[in-house]
């Protein structure tokens, strides 16, 4: 028996245009399909697909395709039979072509048997491409212009195919089917099976952070699994805890027979020593409501180079990247309070010692407040002690803001034993509601030039806050424009770990490819922004010259 699948989900369907973006016009019912069927079942999908244009007649072709999600977490599109949790030889369709009118619209059958003995989540995706070569001859008639270009049409997976040709309206759907199979004679079709590695500390890439766990998990059950959870960094003699993170995305979903990357990513760095990596992680079928934990627990050594990678991430480009920092870990890693007067709440930091050997702490506090008559009353308690391996210190602070002045400064510790080490800091932001905040800002030593790889362009500034509050959530926007002041491209960037306070400076990058600017006289335009404001804006001219690989600053 063919059972009608009525009640799926109805949407429109975004078109995702290949090669143009004028894809509008077209409609297609539903967008999503999901069901539950049996072993052995065979049903039946209705699917309506409408030509919306006035003018343009709609060639389409119709057909399916193994959809899966690579370790990385992206979908692709493959007409190979996609391993055992594949369904694409399951799918049949009445119409494999269709050519619809202006204002037309029919109804394509897609039938899914389910052979017997099957369980589990399957998935495919019906494919609606527009029958390139027909559009093709339609519009030559027309008299589009030829032009060389770059065309990802008909059955092109993962590389464009380079061809010359016109350029013609294309557009690929891919409508999603989603089929759960359960076997009632399985009580235990619920349960996980994730396997998991032992969690690699790598390198964050740059704007994430300074340093990642990472955990591959491998599904090797029949169900679409969640796996969520955090991560630790623990001291590897007292395990006290010294940095916690969330899993990246708040977690990931793994299909059947798919390896998925799991991460997470930490501010800051570690001084050389002795660690403990913990991943806490919960994993579900989705659907089932029964949920396990798992742990994974790896040691790991900091080397110095290691740390100073992290440092350098930690502080891009600043005044002491090449010098090691005071091993001490803080929590927590900043302080901010927003009272509803001038009056704030004492608050303690805790500082652990994670080397192998006793360190002589000295504390003091570095006012960043605009303006001598506004620096805060500040009260340490202690201000030295020593501190054994693998032992805690907690301290006891009270920044006091005067009058309707933000508080604004650093808790600074220094050990005896690593004099000329940068110091390690706490930022501390107190902030009363009743302040009155001036944002002011200046971008200076405006700079471009290669990396060391030559494919990209480095755009850098110092951001200098003249204002008496905090940037922290810095974007920057780059417009090249040549030297026909044609605009050849804007870029944005967020700025990672981008707290400025008050009479402090910071460093901007912005990237952009080499490939993607021809030689030329450019002026770059530079705004830097908080939110919907903009804290300063400024131009830098140069000269691009890729065959002498120079970049000369008219400036």
């Amino acid at each position: 028996m063919v059972v009608n699948i009525l009640k799926v989900l109805s949407l429109s369907l975004l078109l995702l245009s290949v090669q143009s973006t004028a894809v509008a016009g077209m409609s297609i019912k539903p967008a999503i399909i999901n069901f539950a069927g049996a072993p052995g079942g065979a049903y039946k999908v209705p699917i309506e697909i409408q030509n919306t244009s006035r003018t343009d007649t709609e060639f389409l072709k119709l057909y399916a395709e193994s959809s899966e999600v690579n370790q990385a977490g992206n979908w692709e599109f493959t007409q190979k039979s996609g391993g055992k949790k594949s369904m694409l030889s399951w799918i049949r369709l009445d119409k494999s072509e269709l050519a619809l009118a202006p204002g037309e619209t029919t109804s394509v059958e897609l039938i899914v048997k389910v052979p017997r003995g099957s369980a589990g989540d399957f998935r495919v995706a019906l494919m609606v491409d527009q029958d390139a070569s027909k559009m093709k001859s339609t519009q030559a008639a027309s008299g589009a212009e030829d032009l060389e270009s770059l065309l990802q049409l008909g059955k092109g997976r993962n590389a464009p195919q380079k061809t010359t040709a016109k350029i013609i309206k294309t557009m690929r759907v891919a409508i999603p089917i989603n089929v759960r199979i359960r076997d009632s004679r399985n009580r235990n079709w619920n349960r996980a099976v994730v396997n998991t590695s032992e969690a690699k500390i790598v390198i964050a890439e740059v704007g994430k952070g300074s340093f990642a766990i990472n955990v591959v998990a491998d599904n090797k059950g029949d169900y679409d699994t969640s796996l969520r959870g955090a991560c630790s960094v623990l001291h590897a003699k007292t395990k006290a805890k010294l940095k916690v993170a969330a899993l990246d995305d708040g977690g990931v979903t793994i299909l059947p027979e798919s390896r998925r990357l799991t991460q997470c990513h930490f501010e800051g760095s570690l001084p050389p020593g002795e660690y403990l990596a913990v991943v806490d992680l919960l994993e579900e079928v989705m659907g089932g409501g029964s949920p396990k934990t798992k742990q994974v627990r790896t040691p790991f050594t900091v080397s110095q180079k290691f740390s100073q990678q992290m440092q350098l991430l930690a502080s891009p480009g600043g005044e002491n990247s090449g010098r090691p920092h005071t091993p001490l870990m803080l929590t927590p890693s900043m302080v901010a309070q927003q009272p509803e007067r001038s009056r704030s709440k004492p608050f303690v930091i805790s500082v652990t010692n994670p080397t192998k050997k006793s360190l002589h702490v000295y504390t003091k506090f570095l006012n960043r407040t605009y303006g001598k008559k506004n620096s805060p009353k500040v009260k340490i308690k202690p201000k030295k002690f020593k501190l054994a391996p693998g032992k805690t210190q907690r301290i006891k602070l009270s920044v006091q803001p005067r009058g309707k002045s933000p508080a604004y400064g650093k808790l600074v510790l220094v050990t005896k034993e690593t004099k000329g080490s940068v110091p390690a800091t706490v930022p501390i932001l107190i902030v009363p509601k009743t302040a009155k905040l001036v944002q002011r800002a200046e971008l200076v030593k405006l700079n471009v030039e290669p990396d060391a790889s030559k494919k990209n362009l480095i755009f850098s500034a110092v951001l200098v806050n003249k204002g008496n509050t905090h940037f922290d959530d810095v974007m920057v926007d780059l417009t090249l424009i040549n030297f026909l002041g044609e605009s050849v491209g804007t870029d944005q960037m967020k700025v990672g770990r981008s707290l400025v306070m008050p009479k402090e400076s910071g460093k901007v990058f912005l990237q952009k490819l080499l490939s993607r600017v021809s030689d030329d006289i450019y002026t770059a335009k530079i705004v830097v922004k908080e939110g919907k404001g903009v804290l300063s804006k400024a131009t830098l001219k140069f000269k691009l010259d890729k065959k002498s690989d120079e970049i000369i600053s008219l400036q």
